[in-house]
């Protein structure tokens, strides 16, 4: 598997500096498209839920984040971050009727 990484690594690289050659383009942008082009990202997921009861009011919160990613080969990493946040709030009032 380290070869065939290391294989697409390098023909990737073997062919941006032709390209390179062609667009007149430094190093560091070669070495910058290059980056761009082999990165990995990771995946997580986190939850966190609070409830808040006071009296006849009750105060609801969620927060949920959500992490997404394509992997593709390469040995870099960069991780790419899409949150999701809801929060609802409740509030409840008694009424008292005098006769």
């Amino acid at each position: 598997m380290a070869d065939i990484q290391t294989n697409f690594h390098t023909n990737l690289e073997d062919n941006l500096m032709k390209l390179a050659e062609v667009m007149d383009l430094s190093r560091d942008e070669v070495n910058e498209m290059l980056a761009k082009m082999t990165t990995t990202t990771t995946t997580t997921t986190t939850t966190k839920i609070i409830t808040t009861t006071s009296n006849s009011s009750r105060i609801s919160s969620t927060t949920a984040s959500t992490t997404t990613a394509t992997p593709t080969p390469t040995t870099s990493a960069t991780t790419t971050i899409r949150t999701t946040e809801t929060t609802t709030a409740i509030i409840a009032t008694n009424t008292v009727q005098l006769i």
